[in-house]
């Protein structure tokens, strides 16, 4: 009988293994491949050969796949009707071909529905947040998505819609914000909702559907597409190259909430919080307008060598003036 010691230096072992060979598989893919039917059939591969359960992507796996991406898009089952679960339960059995074949359509498929519907309900929660509300009567909502069965009707989903915006209002009143204060800063809250989910390319859906497989075979497993290797990567060796600049997605624009203390942009002085950088360009080239660009691509145009200069189109927050900062990057430790 083999000891606890050896058992756990096995599995070490396997999973060095497996997060050498999906790194290697990443960048061959990021390198030779834009093709997302070659990175699902090499995923597969991957997932039946080297994962502990050795388990195989069947029928009945694609059960699960089914399930467990529906709930990933819409765990608080707030968008898809029962009719949607319907139309999706007919390919339950489908889904292990059409992946170890390369057909990731289902992915594209339930994602595309999931954003008409996001949209259409994102307009009526706009609606509710500016109703009169009666904050005296008493009334209940479900909470665990896990006891509410999928609305049959839009009439039955709207009145989830309703009871959510209802108790968001209420919970900023709770925080002594005033009704108008509340209101607009949910209309934000769900504009960015809107926004950030437009900005989902095909290559990530196709992310979110092969993490949904590794997931179906145990809950700690996913799959990292390059980017998000890359992004992996960053916060195990805690330190970047680039200018030293924390940012966030506002309204379309991207704004700088925070200058590390020690980077580039700390040294130079001239970037501050508040200020909307606008577009970006390297040494050498044009402008890219940064406008309505999602934020981790606009974050990998400013990442780079350091050594190297990035030259940013700034608005500054105060005065809304503009001007051209050149940059030179520096190794960030976080």
């Amino acid at each position: 009988m083999k000891s606890p010691t050896f058992r756990r230096v096995a599995i070490l072992s396997l999973f060095s293994v497996c997060l050498i060979v999906s790194t290697i598989g990443a960048q061959q893919l990021a390198q030779n491949s834009n093709s997302d039917g070659t990175t699902a059939r090499l995923v597969c591969k991957m997932i039946e050969r080297f994962h502990i359960n050795q388990d195989s992507i069947n029928d009945e796996m694609s059960s699960r796949l089914v399930d467990r991406y529906i709930e990933d898009l819409d765990p608080n089952k707030l968008y898809f009707l029962q009719s949607d679960i319907d139309k999706f339960n007919a390919s339950r059995k489908k889904l292990d071909d059409q992946l170890l074949s390369g057909d990731t359509s289902f992915a594209t498929q339930v994602f595309e529905r999931y954003i008409e519907l996001m949209e259409q309900q994102v307009n009526i929660a706009h609606q509710y947040i500016d109703i009169d509300h009666d904050f005296d009567v008493e009334e209940e909502m479900t909470t665990d998505a896990d006891e509410l069965p999928w609305a049959q009707t839009a009439e039955e989903r709207n009145e989830r819609w309703r009871k959510r915006v209802k108790y968001e209002l209420l919970d900023l009143k709770l925080e002594d914000k005033e009704l108008a204060d509340a209101r607009e800063q949910l209309h934000r809250r769900y504009r960015t909702i809107s926004s950030n989910l437009r900005l989902t390319d095909d290559h990530e859906v196709v992310e979110m559907y092969l993490t949904a497989l590794a997931r179906c075979f145990d809950p700690h497993s996913s799959y990292m597409s390059p980017q998000t290797l890359e992004d992996f990567q960053i916060n195990m060796r805690l330190s970047l190259e680039g200018i030293g600049a924390q940012l966030r997605y506002e309204d379309g624009f991207t704004v700088v909430a925070e200058v590390v203390a020690g980077g580039a942009a700390d040294k130079d002085g001239r970037l501050k919080p508040g200020d909307k950088i606008v577009a970006v360009a390297q040494e050498e080239g044009d402008f890219v307008d940064i406008i309505e660009m999602k934020l981790k691509d606009v974050v990998r145009l400013i990442r780079g060598p350091k050594g190297t200069i990035v030259r940013l189109k700034v608005k500054k927050g105060e005065t809304s003036e503009q001007s051209v900062y050149d940059l030179t990057r520096q190794k960030i430790e976080l």
